[in-house]
């Protein structure tokens, strides 16, 4: 698929588990760059993963937040769109969007069904233009950052897979009967991203009132993120020099 000299065709190079953040992530057009970009990636992170680059921004990802039982039956499921991402080049959600995507949830449930799957993951897919057809990028393994926004909106994740651990019979209903077009917003990263990209800026901080009462009325998981960010640095900075 690469030339020596480039060629339109570009691949994706990142790692094979769960880093977060975009952390890891290549876009290469040459055998030269893929190499390069594979040896990094096995240096600082182990086992790499190459995919085909699906053209677009932030706008054509949508993200499905998924919980099934102990069946392996899907339980709850909440959906969402992205408008941003930092690093712009794809990774921690900005800005985004509830939906009720249907489309997306059927595209990757059976997946999490024929591996016997049980509590929470996401799934996380890219609209290609090029086909019209929405691709699977990566699953994510575990609950996500933005699991106080799908609560806010009505699905309560930590509720119910406790609910689903402790209640054997307890079998809640995934129809997606939350309000759509809820706004999320992290506004830290949305004043770097807008810095970088003012283009949409102002429709895109449509959900930091939202997101202020909210915190205001729980702001212990804020402190708890605040403190775990303190605690890192001190580590990092108390680390000897070698």
């Amino acid at each position: 698929l690469l030339r020596p000299g480039g060629s339109d065709t570009v691949l994706i190079v990142k790692p094979s588990t769960d880093v977060g953040n975009g952390q890891g992530l290549a876009l290469v057009r040459t055998p030269a760059e893929l190499e390069r970009a594979i040896a990094h990636c096995r240096e600082r992170h182990g086992a790499h993963l190459i995919e085909e680059f699906i053209p677009g921004g932030a706008e054509g990802m949508r993200l499905a937040l998924l919980l099934f039982d102990r069946r392996s039956r899907l339980a709850a499921a909440f959906t969402s769109r992205k408008l941003r991402h930092w690093p712009p080049r794809g990774g921690r959600t900005v800005v985004s969007r509830s939906t009720h995507d249907h489309e997306l949830v059927e595209l990757v449930r059976p997946w999490f069904e024929r591996c016997g799957w049980v509590g929470p993951a996401e799934a996380e897919c890219k609209f290609d233009p090029r086909d019209g057809r929405l691709k699977l990028i990566e699953i994510n393994p575990r609950p996500v950052a933005y699991l106080r926004f799908a609560a806010r909106c009505g699905v309560n994740f930590p509720l119910l897979t406790a609910r689903l651990a402790r209640e054997p019979d307890f079998r809640p209903v995934a129809d997606l009967g939350y309000p759509p077009d809820a706004a999320y917003v992290r506004p830290l990263l949305f004043l770097r991203s807008a810095l970088h990209d003012p283009r949409h800026a102002m429709r895109d901080a449509r959900g930091l009132l939202a997101l202020g009462a909210d915190l205001l009325s729980d702001p212990g998981p804020l402190a708890g993120h605040l403190l775990a960010i303190a605690q890192r640095k001190w580590r990092k900075q108390s680390r000897p020099a070698h």
